[in-house]
């Protein structure tokens, strides 16, 4: 068939086409109704060297940081962080429950960490990303060794941007998902109108 028989079928087909676009947007929307909302909050923490003497001077010291941080992503899901968390904000969950909810990651060549909590609920999601900071700070002093009779914390951790509750859930993302049921239903629309005139041999 060339370009023009394709075109007559669609203005031939419109009504078709229509109603099958209509229903994919329909059908989207109702499943992202049905889905429950989930919120996605995040803190920040800022890795440094108390001492940039104890590693060299302040550039190698910043180094020696930055190769520490690609370290400490793989330990926040970890029980000795999120045991402190479940007792404190006394969540009926164990570290294994909690750890998808719990993420880290460190920006490109910087000592920056940040935590990201999800949750069904906003404001559960901004307490739990809070309470995983400051339990990650504790456990990153731990590991590195921190002597807490003489003060001396080798490598430290601060929260500099607490996690703020979120307006908007990240799932589900409905404007999104009725956009490509649009589109879906459009390509249903579309082929089930092609495929009628293929499979009508009727002598016009």
């Amino acid at each position: 068939m060339t370009l023009h028989d394709y075109l007559g079928i669609l203005r031939r087909s419109w009504p078709l086409i229509l109603i099958a676009t209509v229903i994919g947007a329909l059908v989207a929307l109702g499943l992202s109704l049905a889905m429950t909302p989930i919120y996605q909050a995040q803190s920040q923490l800022f890795v440094s060297v108390k001492s940039a003497g104890q590693v060299g001077d302040a550039y190698s010291g910043g180094l020696f940081v930055q190769q520490r941080v690609k370290s400490y992503v793989d330990v926040v899901d970890s029980p000795a962080v999120l045991d402190p968390v479940i007792q404190d904000l006394g969540l009926d969950k164990t570290y294994t429950q909690l750890a998808p909810q719990v993420s880290a990651q460190t920006p490109p060549n910087t000592v920056l960490l940040n935590v990201t909590a999800t949750d069904t609920s906003p404001t559960q999601a901004a307490k739990i990303a809070n309470a995983v900071a400051t339990s990650y700070a504790a456990e990153i002093a731990r590991l590195e060794g921190a002597d807490t009779k003489a003060n001396q914390v080798p490598v430290q951790a601060s929260v500099i941007k607490p996690a703020e509750v979120p307006t908007s859930p990240v799932s589900p993302r409905t404007s999104l998902n009725v956009l490509l049921g649009l589109l879906l239903g459009l390509l249903v629309g579309v082929g089930i109108a092609v495929l009628r005139h293929t499979l009508d041999t009727s002598v016009k």
